[in-house]
């Protein structure tokens, strides 16, 4: 009510519309809140503290269009605020429109408005993207020892690439007292850990990269991996939840949350995880086997049937999908399709035998972006 008869007299008061549009998000009355906001926009176009809200509430509402949107209105400044740039870039990654916000990164550091140190940062942003030819492009404005590092780093990557983690470790070593606060050097050390079997110094890496920039969800997404194959389920789930948190849209974040639930006997928790892969992702094979087994296990073989039949047609090449398959057929007594589908089983490396349910593992891919196998 203050913020209120203030403002009524005195219009061009920023700050009041910023809090005014706070308190109305505290309420949930979020159309009151974008248009207090707006009214805050219209008197200061580049404030931060005005479209930073927007854009959360429209990423946490599934829209990161809108959220880019948002940050769109921050174009002018982005150049002195590059301690916003990792929690920024992920969002336009979302959207699909990294390059627009990278061209604007370029342009200011092009100018000379940045410090040419910067230049790594778009590299890396670049490489996120999968924009390689451009991130080799920007590579090329780096001098002396921080090109060297990138040029270290980029190697380390390609050995990794190639599954060769002792190699990646060797040549990281090399880079490691320029990288400490590197976000991206701790993601590629977890990832050489994790490859060598170094569960414990992968977790750490993982970590720290998490502590260094707590929007970066590949960083959270790996932590989840690693903290589930140490066994630290409570904490696996804790690091996939904050994953999906800063991306909803991504499926493989909910089937590790799945099976990390699944896995601490968690079934019906672990049915919404599965259940929202499936929404993201019809053709999520590994999912539809998980709801089979979860459907299986509550004794809805009709369910359970349709799940699995989902599971290998979609992966005909499924040797879980086949021998859990075979294994509801055998408890229908239907023999001859059990013996079928045992077959198929054995042919794609299932089990040997319809004696129990076949669960898929987590995925453990370096980058939750690659393509579902």
């Amino acid at each position: 009510s203050c913020f209120l008869s203030v403002v009524a007299h005195e219009p061009w008061r920023t700050e009041l519309w910023q809090h005014l549009g706070e308190l109305a998000f505290l309420r949930e009355q979020w159309d009151v809140a974008f248009e207090r906001f707006g009214r805050a926009a219209e008197m200061n176009r580049n404030r931060q503290a005005t479209w930073w809200p927007l854009a959360e509430r429209f990423l946490a509402g599934g829209d990161p269009a809108r959220a880019a949107a948002c940050l769109d209105h921050l174009a002018d400044v982005w150049a002195h605020l590059p301690e916003q740039w990792p929690k920024a870039f992920p969002i336009y990654l979302q959207a699909k429109q990294p390059e627009r916000f990278l061209a604007w990164l370029e342009a200011a550091l092009e100018q000379g408005q940045i410090d040419g140190k910067h230049w790594a940062e778009v590299v890396r942003f670049y490489e996120q993207a999968g924009l390689q030819e451009k991130a080799r492009a920007a590579l090329k404005h780096l001098g002396g020892e921080l090109e060297e590092a990138e040029r270290l780093r980029g190697l380390a990557r390609q050995h990794l690439d190639r599954q060769e983690g002792a190699q990646a470790l060797a040549v990281l070593q090399q880079v490691a007292h320029l990288s400490q606060n590197d976000p991206a050097y701790w993601i590629l050390l977890g990832d050489a850990n994790s490859f060598t079997g170094r569960l414990e110094d992968a977790r750490l890496a993982f970590e720290k990269a998490a502590s260094l920039n707590p929007h970066e969800f590949r960083a959270w997404f790996k932590l989840g991996n690693v903290r589930f194959r140490l066994r630290l389920l409570t904490e696996a789930e804790a690091a996939f939840r904050q994953a999906a948190t800063l991306n909803e849209s991504e499926p493989k974040i909910w089937y590790n949350l799945g099976c990390t639930q699944a896995e601490q006997a968690r079934l019906v928790d672990a049915r919404e995880s599965f259940e929202r892969v499936l929404k993201l992702d019809r053709r999520f094979a590994q999912a539809w086997n998980w709801l089979g087994i979860i459907h299986f296990n509550r004794k809805d073989t009709t369910m359970a049937r349709h799940c699995y039949v989902r599971c290998v047609a979609i992966n005909r090449k499924s040797g879980t999908g086949w021998h859990n398959l075979a294994s509801l057929y055998t408890s229908m007594g239907r023999e001859r399709d059990a013996a079928y589908c045992l077959a198929q089983s054995a042919k794609y490396g299932g089990a040997g035998a319809p004696d129990g349910l076949a669960p898929v593992k987590l995925f453990y891919d370096r980058d939750p972006r690659e393509p579902v196998s």
